[in-house]
Order: structure tokens, then sequence, then C-alpha cells
């Protein structure tokens, strides 16, 4: 098992704004950029970036709809099962920015300051997708050597596949190594955490997307935008 800290996180203003559902530049008041602007300053010293992760080799059964793992244990989801297939191995990963911005978040709104707590809860979001992006971009590097392909992210509770096998993901992670846990209804805390898999194998392509927009059914999703 592998844990990374060494992120330099990156805040983009523009992703931030679309994170909070402005889609055109020209909708955002001087107010709210001001504001914005102000919070990205604040956040430096706010982020806590760890991303713990673990390589396991799979066997998929496309007609049982599981993908086999070690010791019997399985992911059982069509669409994981469809999705994975042509891979042989898997990337199992937790990521977090620490508890230090969720409580800020969390104070913002209890102080009735909302446009400062949506301005933060929007910039944990795109720091937690800036450090995942630096991790793709590191297995895509290796990939690449490797003459393989890797597919995009996905996370428990993405399509048919149950949340609850967030609890399986924990077993195959030591997340508590970057201080997460999972709460019985297998909520993450810190609340700004990721987890998820991806597969890796010589008969598939590199994904275009760190996390899964091919095969995602929501089409007018802005992640899309923000990518």
């Amino acid at each position: 098992m592998e844990i990374l800290k060494n992120f330099k996180i990156k805040i983009n203003k523009a992703n931030v704004l679309k994170y909070m559902g402005y889609k055109n530049p020209e909708d955002v008041s001087s107010a709210v950029e001001a504001d914005v602007d102000a919070q990205i300053e604040v956040v430096q010293g706010l982020l806590e970036p760890a991303l713990i992760y673990e390589e396991y080799p799979i066997k998929v059964d496309e007609d049982w709809q599981k993908v086999y793992i070690s010791d019997g244990k399985a992911w059982e989801s069509r669409f994981v099962s469809t999705y994975m297939k042509g891979c042989d191995t898997m990337i199992v990963l937790v990521s977090t920015i620490g508890p230090k911005l969720p409580e800020e978040i969390n104070k913002a709104f209890a102080q009735g300051d909302y446009l400062r707590a949506m301005a933060l809860d929007a910039i944990a979001d795109n720091a937690i997708d800036n450090m995942n992006k630096q991790f793709w971009v590191k297995l895509v590097n290796r990939v690449k050597k490797e003459s393989k392909g890797i597919t995009g992210m996905l996370s428990p509770g993405h399509s048919d596949w149950n949340i609850e096998q967030q609890k399986l993901l924990f077993e195959l992670v030591d997340a508590s190594a970057i201080g997460v846990s999972l709460t019985d209804s297998c909520l993450m805390m810190p609340i700004k955490s990721i987890s998820g898999i991806y597969g890796i194998g010589k008969d598939i392509p590199i994904s275009k997307s760190s996390h899964n927009c091919d095969m995602c059914p929501i089409k007018g999703c802005f992640m899309r935008e923000v990518g």
C-alpha cells in the first residue's frame, strides 16, 4: 500500500465558479468573484491532501456480473463488470483534503455566511478533483510505459454499484492511515473524501478522462466541461 501526500493543489477559479452553478462568466457579479478570490487565498492553509492506494489482480466475470479480487472477495455490479472487461489489475484508492476545510465550510454555514460557505465548498471540490487528476496523470504515465490502458475512475454508488460496497473497498485499503473513516451509512469522514477504482489492462485503451464520462448516462453534466 502506498500513501501520497506531496500534492501541489492548484485551484482553478473558472472551475470553482462552475461548481457554484455559474455556467457563463458574465453571470458572475463582482462581489461573488471577489469573495471567491478571497477564499482561494484562505484555503491554502487548510488543505491537507493525502491519497492511499493498492493494486490488486482481478478476474472479470461478465456473465455473473462480478469482478473477483482476492480471497473470494468480489465487486457485484453489472456496470463494474462491464466497465472492467479487459482489465487484469485494479487500483483501489481513497483520497482526502483533510478535515480543516470541511470544518471551515460547516462554520460558515452555521454563521449564516452562505456565499462564503458555497465558495469554500466549491473550492474543496475543485481541490480534491485536482489532487485526483494528479494521481491519474501518474497512473497514465505508468501504463503508457507498460503498453497498457486504463479506465476512468468508478466509485461505489455509481450506476448499479451498491454504496454498501464501500465497506469492501475500505477492507482493501487502510484509509485510516490518512485519517479517513466510514460511517455505518457508508459516508466517508472527513466529508471531502473520495474512494474509487481504476482498471488496468493490455486489451483496453487509455480513458479520455480521469472520471468516468464515456459510460455515464448524464449527458448534460457540467463535469464534462470541468473535466
